[in-house]
């Protein structure tokens, strides 16, 4: 369990395979954000296909993530996140500050569509 992170062209993807509960490799994700920030790595992918609780504390990592990476001129995407982690997304209506993809390719691909 913890926090898979590789680099695929210029995105930062990093596969969370623990419970989002406030423990140490949680608050390790916000680290881990802004060391690939330092790199010059700015859009970066949450992938949660194996995170099966979250609770304030996680959403309020996810959150601080988000923060350093809009400061920095970046941008977070979250994908395979499961119904109930969509639900509290919406719950708590968090789920307009991120682009939420069903699948880790789709939010790769949505990096490089020109508007």
């Amino acid at each position: 369990m913890g926090i898979n992170e590789y680099v695929k062209n210029d995105i930062g993807i990093l596969e969370i395979s623990t419970h989002m509960l406030g423990d140490t490799e949680t608050a390790n994700l916000q680290l881990q954000v802004k060391g690939l920030i330092n790199r010059g790595i700015k859009k970066i992918i949450f992938d949660l296909a194996a995170v099966k609780l979250i609770n304030s504390i996680g959403i309020g990592n996810i959150m601080a993530s988000l923060t350093s990476l809009k400061k920095a001129g970046g941008a977070l995407k979250l994908s395979a996140a499961s119904e109930k982690i969509i639900g509290i997304l919406s719950l708590t209506e968090l789920d307009q500050f991120f682009e939420i993809y069903k699948e880790k390719e789709e939010a790769i691909a949505s990096f490089h569509v020109k508007t």
